[in-house]
């Protein structure tokens, strides 16, 4: 639901001025509880997009963190040397 913030509040504002210009209990009862449902409504959508916002930050560091780097491997073939020694050992000359 996409009410704009000044909407809302405008709305709050609109059942404030009633509630005040009321003069039996109930009649108070029942703007305030306008109010505080108008409040609601404004803090669940800040709760919405943040936890979309948490959600698409989620999907991301598991995107990066599926992507496997894989470390140089040492080769396994036999270094061969022009001088004849073939390089599995230091001590071969």
């Amino acid at each position: 639901m996409n009410v704009s913030y000044a909407t809302l509040l405008r709305k709050m504002e609109q059942e404030l001025h009633q509630a005040k210009q009321s003069g039996q209990l109930q009649s108070i009862r029942q703007h305030v509880q306008a109010i505080k449902a108008l409040c609601e409504l404004v803090l669940e959508e800040q709760e919405e997009a943040q936890a979309a916002m948490i959600e698409t930050a989620q999907s991301k560091v598991k995107t990066i963190s599926s992507t496997t780097i894989q470390p140089p491997s040492l080769s396994s073939q036999v270094l061969t040397t022009d001088d004849g020694a073939n390089g599995e050992s230091i001590f071969d000359f």
